[in-house]
């Protein structure tokens, strides 16, 4: 898709692009400034269209996988065990296991017994 013909609705896209937020891309792009429009014009379907377009490489760049975290805390485990740093390989076994849900952290609820002050009693 070539460059949307609105030069405010490409420049809207390039900003946003930019990590910039709809609500500061907007008056940048050369509109007046509107609290609602900016997300009204995120959702038109031209601008959504390029916007999915000219983002689409950027997310094939940064594109996080299970797989590939799980290469680099090999990394980090071999490269802890090999200094002898054991506690960082320890953290970095169980961010494997966190990661590959083998292990889950679980809080517990208070008791009630626990949530009540410890005042002395009078005598």
């Amino acid at each position: 898709m070539p460059a949307l013909k609105s030069y405010r609705q490409e420049r809207f896209c390039q900003l946003v692009k930019q990590g910039i937020p709809p609500y500061r891309a907007y008056p940048m792009a050369g509109y007046r400034a509107d609290e609602g429009a900016p997300y009204r014009l995120s959702e038109n379907v031209r601008v959504k269209r390029r916007l999915a377009e000219i983002t689409r490489g950027l997310a094939m760049k940064t594109r996080v996988t299970v797989e590939s975290l799980t290469e680099e805390l090999n990394g980090v485990l071999a490269g802890a065990t090999a200094d002898k740093q054991f506690g960082a390989a320890r953290a970095a076994i169980e961010t494997k296991a966190k990661l590959h849900g083998l292990m889950v952290d679980r809080k517990r609820p208070a008791s009630p017994a626990s949530s009540r002050s410890c005042r002395a009693r009078p005598t």
